[in-house]
């Protein structure tokens, strides 16, 4: 299904976390992937992985729920503070108005919300087409 890798280190109590996330529709087929990453820049965790819907908007969605579940399972929950970056503004959107996301995805913003919420300290941010791809390439 998906490939995930996890890289464990010690990290400092004040530091903060940054998952870029992003989702893509090439072609009928529908993927999403992110980089976890400290603010300098250290590599700390991966994912991507086909998602299920060919949607764009949906592989974001996937993406979001796979970092929040990622974070969710690391050691670094309750140390430090999570940064959500990504660069579809839809998806930015609708975590603010879920109404406004298409029904037969209710559930896995529902999801997403309950995850954040668990969390306690995470941030969802838009971030640059240019900028997002800087750290998948």
């Amino acid at each position: 299904m998906r490939s995930t890798q996890l890289c464990s280190s010690r990290l400092e109590l004040k530091d903060c976390l940054f998952f870029r996330v992003h989702g893509v529709l090439a072609e009928r087929l529908a993927g999403c992937g992110g980089v976890l990453r400290t603010k300098d820049g250290i590599l700390r965790a991966l994912f991507s992985g086909p998602v299920e819907e060919t949607s764009s908007a949906f592989a974001f969605l996937a993406a979001v729920k796979t970092a929040l579940v990622m974070f969710r399972d690391t050691e670094w929950v309750g140390k430090v503070s999570l940064v959500l970056e990504l660069d579809c503004k839809v998806v930015l959107n609708w975590s603010e108005n879920p109404l406004q996301c298409p029904r037969k995805w209710w559930v896995h913003l529902a999801e997403i919300g309950r995850l954040a919420s668990k969390l306690n300290h995470v941030k969802f941010e838009y971030i640059s087409k240019s900028e997002i791809w800087r750290h998948f390439n």
